[in-house]
Formats: C-alpha cells, sequence, structure tokens
C-alpha cells in the first residue's frame, strides 16, 4: 500500500484517497479517517482498492472488505509470447548494437592491417549468444522456465 493512501467513512460508504485535497474536502464533509492500525487490520496492502463497490459498513460500524480476486494466471501462449518478446528485446538491445560495433572495429584494425584475432573471437561469442536466444523456445521447460545465455563479455 502506498503510503499515501487515506481510508475514510462517509455516509456508511468507504472512500480512500491518495491526495491531501480530497482527504481534506472528505474529512470538510463529515468524512471519519480510519488510523493507519485500523487500515492495515482490515485492507493489509490493499487499501489502495478499498471503495463502495467491494467494502461494506455495517450498523455497528465493522467494516468488511472484499478483495478483488487475484488475476488468472497466464497462459501457456501468453508465457510464450512473454519470453519470446524478451528474447527480442536481448537481440535488438543487446546482440545488435555489440555486433555493430564489433563489425566497425573489425573494419578498422583490417583497414589499419591490425590483429583481428581478438574482435573475431568476439564476434564468435556475440554470434553463439545470439544462437543460444533463438534455441531459446526449444528450451524443454519453455515457457513456464527460461535459462537465458550469458551475456559475452563486452570486449574491443
Amino acid at each position: 500500500m502506498p503510503d499515501s493512501i487515506r481510508v475514510f467513512i462517509l455516509n456508511n460508504r468507504v472512500i480512500n484517497s491518495d491526495n491531501a485535497e480530497d482527504a481534506a474536502i472528505l474529512l470538510q464533509n463529515g468524512a471519519r479517517e480510519l488510523a493507519a492500525e485500523e487500515v492495515a487490520a482490515i485492507f493489509g496492502d490493499l487499501a489502495n482498492l478499498a471503495g463502495p463497490h467491494n467494502t461494506v459498513v455495517n450498523e455497528y460500524g465493522s467494516i468488511t472488505f472484499t478483495p478483488p480476486p487475484a488475476p488468472p494466471a497466464p497462459t501457456e501462449e501468453e508465457l510464450a509470447a512473454t519470453a519470446r518478446a524478451e528474447r527480442d528485446r536481448r537481440m535488438k538491445e543487446l546482440y545488435d548494437p555489440a555486433i555493430m560495433q564489433l563489425l566497425r572495429n573489425h573494419r578498422a584494425a583490417v583497414a589499419a592491417g591490425a590483429e583481428t584475432t581478438a574482435i573475431d573471437a568476439s564476434i564468435e561469442a556475440w554470434d553463439a549468444y545470439a544462437h543460444a536466444l533463438e534455441l531459446v523456445p526449444d528450451q524443454p521447460d519453455f515457457p513456464h522456465s527460461v535459462i537465458w545465455p550469458d551475456i559475452p563479455a563486452q570486449s574491443n
């Protein structure tokens, strides 16, 4: 629960507020603010979800909160799509810039007549990384468990 959530009872309705202006208006209109201990005991970390739609104040003042149901577990297709999107992000944000820099370094080294063995090894390592990323969907427990390949060491 954010520290700024405050919970009020006004006309036997529960209202939460996350800003001082609304809280002031509620208090001016006769709302009773629940103490932090009450909020924690009734709502736990879900005070930001409390409202008239899921909270009842009975005639004796006790409060019953019915938290919303937990979201459904992601489907196998959703898990796979998330993993593939992460794989694609890694290709775009890690592999592509690294390999482009290495290819530029390689061209410059060749043009200068310099040794390219270390650059060639780095290119091979990054290509192996890209290949391992491509094989992620072939892992035995995909998409429930994904083992991401190690990122090659940065060099040249």
